[in-house]
């Protein structure tokens, strides 16, 4: 099951011939294979880091793992690195990209600028507001880039994933609404600023860049919160990749009703030095059903030039951070909403 397609209703303008596409990063060996180092970590200190061990003969391993008699270990290179180099100019700036790695780069027409303004991925086209309402996502009803039968197939999803015993769904969406935030990306009119597109659509659509302040209030605890009720997810498969601990099938390869294992996420995933955090490979390998070929990488906004990073990592729904109060009343009005399926 792919993204479903429905064509935006006005076109504004062209794409811009100026857009810095996305281009796929990668570890690679000496012999430049690719030994499936997640897109979403491959970087200039994730490649360096890892390597191939001779004894035990294991692929990415760092150079203290690699301890056996005679051992040789040898960096990985990384490919394309592209915009994740602080050093390497873009052709529209003619400078370095900043936050590294972010190009903002679109297939489809934008609304106003059109270099800069908004565009969607669910809509082919710039955002509009939604003729009917959005159950799942209601916090983009005034203007979404997702119509609703983009918001009914991220709703059964993430009902799918979390709505696993009675009281189960009510609990995640009063305490863990930033999970639902994170499902609701496709209908977030703001994804332009965070969102960077491969030209061409085959099997990496490109990159989502979250703000690592958000992939915490997903991800607190280690994800032992998520343990009172656990997830339903599908494994094995046809479309999981060796990089997907045990192969787990996006959402959209599959019709999400389908998914018929349990798990306690805190145990599922654990951190590891080529897969990633537990939340990186959880954005990863649990992604909102039209986005399953994009790759979802973490950026720290908590740093040096905070402001400036945040503007092109998602932070929360509407691409901005919710007041306190605002989140409150979405919380209650999803819970409230649920009662009523």
């Amino acid at each position: 099951m792919r993204r479903a397609v429905v064509l935006a209703a006005s076109v504004v303008n062209c794409v811009s011939a100026a857009e810095d596409w996305f281009v796929t990063p990668a570890c690679s060996d000496a012999n430049g294979d690719d030994n499936k180092v997640p897109s979403y970590r491959a970087d200039m200190e994730t490649c360096t880091t890892l390597g191939r061990c001779t004894d035990p003969a294991k692929n990415n391993t760092q150079e203290s793992e690699c301890t056996g008699t005679g051992a040789t270990w040898s960096a990985y290179t990384v490919d394309n690195v592209g915009f994740l180099d602080p050093a390497t100019a873009d052709s529209v700036s003619l400078g370095a990209s900043t936050p590294p790695g972010w190009t903002g780069a679109t297939r489809f027409p934008r609304a106003g600028d059109a270099d800069a303004g908004a565009s969607c991925w669910a809509l082919e086209g710039p955002p509009e507001q939604p003729t009917y309402k959005l159950p799942m996502c209601k916090m983009y009803n005034e203007n979404a880039c997702c119509a609703p039968i983009h918001d009914a197939e991220t709703q059964w999803a993430y009902e799918t994933l979390v709505n696993v015993a009675d009281r189960c769904l009510q609990y995640v969406n009063e305490e863990h609404f930033a999970l639902r935030e994170f499902f609701c990306i496709a209908c977030d009119p703001e994804q332009n600023k965070y969102m960077s597109m491969t030209e061409d659509d085959d099997d990496n659509w490109g990159e989502i860049r979250i703000c690592k302040s958000f992939a915490d209030r997903v991800w607190s605890q280690g994800g032992k919160d998520y343990d009172r009720c656990g997830f339903m997810i599908f494994t094995g498969g046809p479309f999981a990749g060796p990089e997907s601990k045990n192969e787990i099938v996006p959402y959209g390869d599959n019709a999400p009703d389908t998914a018929d294992d349990p798990i306690l996420p805190s145990k599922f995933w654990q951190d590891e030095s080529w897969r990633g955090t537990q939340v990186e490979q959880f954005f990863n390998q649990i992604k909102p059903g039209m986005l399953d070929n994009f790759d979802f990488r973490v950026i720290d906004d908590t740093g040096d030039n905070a402001e400036l990073v945040r503007e092109h990592c998602f932070h929360g729904a509407g691409g901005a951070a919710l007041t306190l109060p605002r989140m409150a009343v979405l919380a209650v009005a999803a819970v409230l909403g649920s009662m009523y399926l």
